[in-house]
């Protein structure tokens, strides 16, 4: 405690300050939920067997109309998501493939929602 002792003597106060300032950073620190969609092309590619969707996350994945993505514009599809897919859970990441039959509902804006129980993130 030699390290912490102040010119009034008292070790105890410094060291209860250093702890209450590290536990409140370790607090800030912790309390991020981050997310990030992507698709395995830029650009919609018509004669792919199949389109991929990507959600990496922290915290927990938020369902949208039911599902883990959501569609943010109606293009003309709606915006509840195809039955048509298949879905992958890997940890961090979340990852949906569309195949070339569900067609234009392929073609679209779309997100993914993630909380860690005190913050809610979305990425589009």
């Amino acid at each position: 405690m030699a390290g912490f002792t102040g010119t009034d003597g008292r070790p105890w106060r410094r060291a209860v300050a250093t702890l209450g300032l590290l536990v409140c950073l370790a607090t800030v620190a912790t309390a991020v939920a981050d997310v990030t969609i992507s698709s395995r092309s830029q650009f919609f590619v018509e004669s792919e067997t199949y389109t991929w969707l990507h959600c990496y996350h922290t915290g927990s994945i938020i369902n949208q109309n039911g599902y883990q993505f959501g569609i943010e514009v109606d293009t003309g599809t709606g915006t509840t998501f195809t039955t048509s897919r298949g879905s992958f859970r890997d940890p961090g990441k979340y990852s949906v493939r569309m195949p070339s039959a569900a067609g234009d509902v392929r073609v679209g804006v779309f997100s993914c929602q993630v909380t860690d129980g005190s913050q809610t993130e979305k990425a589009i």
